[in-house]
């Protein structure tokens, strides 16, 4: 398997529009082990598989 990273990429839509950006994994991680992530917040593999979105093509979320 591949490295284990600290963080997640994810997909923030605002306003209509897919921003790409990345959170630490433990901040959303609960203790059944399941990542739940905010509203409007959804991991860049989910995007990419149903909405076929390339994370990396999306506009950074500028906070």
């Amino acid at each position: 398997m591949g490295e284990q990273t600290n963080f997640i990429k994810v997909v923030v839509v605002k306003d209509g529009k897919a921003y790409r950006t990345e959170v630490f994994k433990s901040k959303y991680l609960g203790e059944d082990g399941k990542i739940r992530l905010p509203e409007n917040t959804y991991s860049a593999g989910w995007c990419n598989r149903v909405w076929d979105v390339v994370w990396d093509e999306l506009e950074p979320l500028e906070n």
